[in-house]
């Protein structure tokens, strides 16, 4: 792990791999440097990202909107990406003066999906501390879901129904995780094994080519941890489900256990999971509401 990657290290890494050509470039530009983390910064996303990431790609679809990107980095430079990428070489490039582009801006004829996911990829190889982990990490409704429990109990066949309900999948088999901004972690996956999903019986299928890019997310953050498993047998929990804090480092994720058994619509329980987390997050619990509710109640009849 290094402190620091300039971008020139970057483009000089990338430059064949991923077509990686400057655009603009001013005196300073190659020796510019990304650092492991900025809080509640991303290395790398879209255009259209809250995130406010350091470096920001942008889709030919989405260069109409750089120049309202652009007037917004004037007024709130902390949110100015230190490198902008426009992708897929739009023919729009050449139109595009050069003054109006950032300080640092390259173009690839890659697209906006495989340069993420590369990029991403490499960030945070050289720059952070990562951990993989097995499971298949999928975007839920904007949440980062990984699945996890013991080899051949479903996760494949659950992510890919996940996916033809229109989640995205980021990795499968083994996400490798890196420390984003403060107590987040994000998930990548490795280039070669990229839109890649093995679903027993079926062997390999590529997510990309049969559902398209949005079936396919570069990265995402770790929200939720929902761990399969065979029904034990035992009473089940009424209120709330088992949950207990996977650790990585000083970062600590929700994780669930999940119950399965033949018949059980787990794709809707897991949706409804990860709805029930965003709430949690929002300051909203059921099972305390509904025990308030009931206390009320008592407290009425009692009168």
């Amino acid at each position: 792990m290094r402190a620091q990657l300039t971008l020139g290290e970057l483009q000089a890494r990338f430059a064949q791999s991923l077509q990686l050509h400057w655009l603009r470039q001013e005196p300073q530009t190659l020796a510019t440097a990304l650092y492991p983390s900025l809080p509640g910064r991303p290395w790398i996303g879209m255009l259209d990202s809250a995130k406010s990431p350091q470096i920001v790609v942008v889709s030919p679809a989405q260069l109409p909107a750089l120049s309202s990107a652009q007037r917004q980095w004037e007024n709130v430079p902390a949110t100015a990406p230190v490198l902008l990428i426009l992708s897929d070489t739009p023919s729009a490039i050449p139109s595009l003066p050069v003054t109006a582009l950032p300080p640092a801006c390259l173009s690839s004829s890659c697209s906006a999906v495989h340069l993420i996911q590369s990029l991403a990829f490499h960030l945070a190889e050289t720059l952070s501390e990562t951990y993989a982990i097995h499971g298949v990490l999928l975007r839920i409704d904007g949440s980062g879901v990984l699945l996890g429990g013991a080899a051949g109990i479903g996760k494949s066949e659950l992510a890919l129904q996940l996916i033809q309900r229109g989640h995205a999948l980021i990795a499968d088999d083994a996400p490798v995780l890196y420390r984003s901004a403060a107590a987040r972690l994000t998930g990548v996956c490795s280039p070669v094994l990229a839109n890649f999903l093995e679903v027993r019986s079926l062997g390999l299928l590529n997510i990309l080519a049969m559902y398209g890019a949005a079936a396919i997310a570069p990265c995402q953050e770790l929200d939720l941890i929902i761990t399969l498993q065979q029904t034990s047998g035992a009473r089940p929990r009424r209120l709330a489900p088992e949950q207990t804090w996977h650790k990585f480092g000083d970062v600590a994720i929700r994780e669930v256990t999940l119950e399965i058994t033949p018949g059980r619509p787990v794709v809707a329980l897991v949706e409804a999971l990860v709805r029930q987390h965003q709430l949690q997050q929002q300051g909203y619990d059921a099972a305390l509401d509904f025990s308030e509710r009931q206390l009320r109640w008592m407290e009425h009849k009692s009168l």
